[in-house]
């Protein structure tokens, strides 16, 4: 049976050994922790995980492109660039708001 590669909060903490809270937290307070946030949900590259668990290096971009669903990843980037035009947004009010 071929192991999924891309996890969701639940099958990752599974992975780790420890309970679903814990890696949610672990998520919001720990910037070495490879994950993305898809909406409300966590989402983990299998291979990713596996080494930051063993204290590795994180793998090559290439290496974990390689095994993203290339749907997942199309959606990924769009979402990064959603959310970059929307801090853009955010900073140019805020330098308004400073200039007044």
């Amino acid at each position: 049976m071929e192991q999924k590669e891309q996890l969701n909060l639940k099958e990752a903490a599974e992975l780790l050994g420890v309970k679903y809270p814990t890696l949610a937290r672990w998520c919001k307070k720990r910037e070495d922790l490879p994950h993305v946030k898809v909406g409300k949900a966590y989402r983990f590259n299998r291979t990713a995980l596996l080494a930051w668990a063993n204290g590795q290096d994180e793998p090559q971009e290439s290496e974990v492109e390689s095994t993203v669903d290339p749907s997942c990843l199309e959606m990924l980037k769009k979402e990064a660039q959603e959310a970059q035009a929307h801090l853009a947004t955010v900073l140019r009010k805020l330098d308004m708001l400073l200039d007044a």
